[in-house]
């Protein structure tokens, strides 16, 4: 039910950025539809309700990918296919995925990729989903490394895009491993694990964003692109330096962490340190991505107004599931 309040406030949300004329690209990193659901209990047709109002919120939000999760596969893709149609009057669900596909055909499920142009910016925008045994059948997953290679190929060769926008179901620790070896994503958005980073993690040259689950939290990033912005042999110097600083930073805060208890002079050092790591580390984002950044967190609390249209929607789910017209 918190999921589908989220939505409501969501749109409203979106809604109050884009009458201030703002540029607004939207991505949903995977597991939007039963990613909140315990995966040993059976899909009810209140589950399914939920569903319907997700994907029609996002329809309606316009959002331009919609990464296929794991938990989103938990009735198959045929309902995935069903709710795209059951939600086309409030908008397309651009749903999307690079490694799923037909186990007998090879051939992709769904739309491997997008290309979204803002402010004269192209977005390249594609998805994986992780491996699991809950899967259909009638699905296999190629590795995600390798279909992200591809897809870095295609989307900064062939599809012309400035930035590219990896929405990772795999959770924290696999999509951190695998940007390391994969050279060329310059955001990568995270599900398939109930977690949060507050400040975005850069890996290499890659941001790392994950916001949650269960519409709680909406993460919005602010980005000034800078087209042709290299990284000069000085900088390299530079960014050994800074990558040094923060190395010592780290360790000192490491040690401290173990004597923080109550500790009134210890604790102001240890957020001292947190406080330098935090500015020498933006220090080490300006010099190595191609943009600049505004991060945060926005929670969709109740207090926040939503979307009338969607909270009928909602409404009109949980009505049906108490059995009232």
């Amino acid at each position: 039910m918190r999921k589908m309040g989220g939505i409501a406030r969501r749109a409203k949300y979106i809604e109050r950025e884009l009458e201030l004329k703002k540029p607004v690209l939207q991505v949903d990193a995977g597991d939007l539809f039963f990613g909140d659901h315990p995966q040993s209990r059976p899909i009810t047709a209140f589950n399914k309700d939920s569903a319907l109002v997700l994907a029609r919120g996002s329809a309606k939000l316009k959002v331009d990918a919609v990464n296929v999760g794991a938990q989103d596969l938990s009735l198959g893709a045929q309902f995935l296919n069903e709710l795209k149609e059951n939600s086309k009057d409030s908008g397309p669900l651009n749903l999307i995925s690079s490694n799923l596909v037909d186990k007998i055909t090879g051939q992709p499920v769904f739309e491997t990729d997008r290309v979204v142009e803002l402010s004269g910016i192209r977005f390249g925008i594609f998805g994986v989903c992780r491996e699991s045994p809950a899967l259909p059948g009638e699905l296999a997953v190629r590795e995600p490394k390798s279909a992200a290679e591809q897809m870095v190929k295609k989307l900064k060769g062939e599809k012309k895009a400035d930035l590219v926008i990896g929405l990772f179901n795999l959770g924290q620790n696999r999509t951190r491993d695998l940007i390391k070896q994969v050279p060329g994503i310059d955001i990568a958005v995270i599900s398939g694990d109930p977690s949060y980073i507050y400040d975005p993690e850069l890996v290499g040259k890659t941001l790392m964003l994950q916001s949650g689950v269960g519409g709680k939290y909406l993460g919005q990033m602010e980005i000034n692109y800078y087209p042709g912005r290299a990284l000069r042999p000085a900088d390299q110097k530079q960014v050994e330096k800074i990558k040094g600083q923060i190395d010592a930073l780290s360790s000192q805060i490491s040690q401290m962490e173990k004597g923080t208890q109550n500790q009134t002079d210890v604790l102001a050092k240890y957020m001292e340190l947190k406080k330098q790591r935090d500015q020498v580390t933006l220090q080490l984002e300006k010099v190595l991505l191609a943009f600049d950044y505004k991060h945060r967190l926005v929670p969709m609390d109740e207090l926040m107004p939503v979307d009338v249209e969607v909270k009928g929607w909602i409404i009109r789910a949980v009505r049906a599931e108490q059995g009232l017209k």
